[in-house]
């Protein structure tokens, strides 16, 4: 008897789904790979001062007679810095600086890479100067990128400041060289990111014990504990303070 071909008969929609799938596991792959290779590598943590530190020149925020410190030094164009501002900072002040247990000193770090950061350290300081620094701060936070010289003098005019001498302000040297002492000081503590946090215990003579020095935007969850480490500390007995986890996505 003579043998029949066998017959076969293609799925095509079996075929198209198993095609399909393959092009999206290799485009799911490209992408990752085109973000891990353009992520900046983190830097590493800062070394922790062992001297104290001086806040009198810095913008504070809470109660002067608060033990415990968290030094900020931020750029008004830095988006994590920005997310510090709008989402960990609020949690605690409610926390901790309404209760009178922390306080916040700001210092100014504008990075070369954004144009309008050094400006808007300058408006925050003019501000400063007419007792309006975070009113100003959380302005430029909430306007984000959009920091040019225009946009400096509509917040400046939303927070009633005297626009004649804000506008002055904004070329005088005073405040110029104010901003320039704290990038000057970051660099003296090997400061190179933003944000960067320097957290400890005020001294008797009114600066800062530094126990633990850092970088990156960290969820409120992973400050509360640091927080409490050094609000619970023995003040004769000043531990350093480790295992602190910061974020992988750094601003540099």
């Amino acid at each position: 008897m003579g043998r029949h071909p066998t017959s076969h008969t293609i799925n095509w929609k079996t075929v198209l789904d198993t095609v399909t799938s393959f092009v999206m596991i290799v485009a799911a792959v490209a992408v990752v790979s085109f973000q891990v290779s353009n992520r900046r590598p983190s830097p590493p943590e800062p070394n922790v001062p062992s001297e104290p530190v001086p806040i009198d020149t810095a913008a504070l925020k809470g109660s002067s007679t608060a033990a415990t410190v968290l030094i900020v030094f931020s750029d008004f164009e830095c988006p994590y810095c920005g997310s510090f501002a709008r989402d960990t900072m609020p949690h605690l002040e409610r926390e901790y600086i309404v209760t009178g247990q922390l306080q916040i000193a700001y210092r100014y770090l504008p990075l070369q890479t954004h144009p309008h950061a050094l400006g808007a350290a300058q408006a925050a300081e003019c501000a400063k100067a007419e007792g309006q620094f975070w009113p100003m701060h959380d302005r430029l936070f909430s306007v984000g990128a959009q920091l040019d010289d225009s946009a400096l003098r509509a917040i400046a005019t939303s927070l009633r400041l005297d626009n004649d001498k804000f506008i002055d302000c904004l070329g005088d040297e005073t405040r110029k060289a104010a901003v320039a002492r704290d990038i000057e000081q970051a660099k003296a503590l090997g400061l190179k990111s933003t944000p960067a946090f320097l957290l400890g215990r005020r001294t008797s003579d009114g600066r800062v014990q530094v126990a633990k020095a850092f970088y990156g935007t960290l969820p409120v969850d992973q400050f509360r504990p640091e927080i409490d480490r050094v609000v619970n500390s023995d003040k004769r007995k000043f531990p350093r303070l480790f295992g602190l986890v910061t974020v992988a996505e750094i601003h540099r």
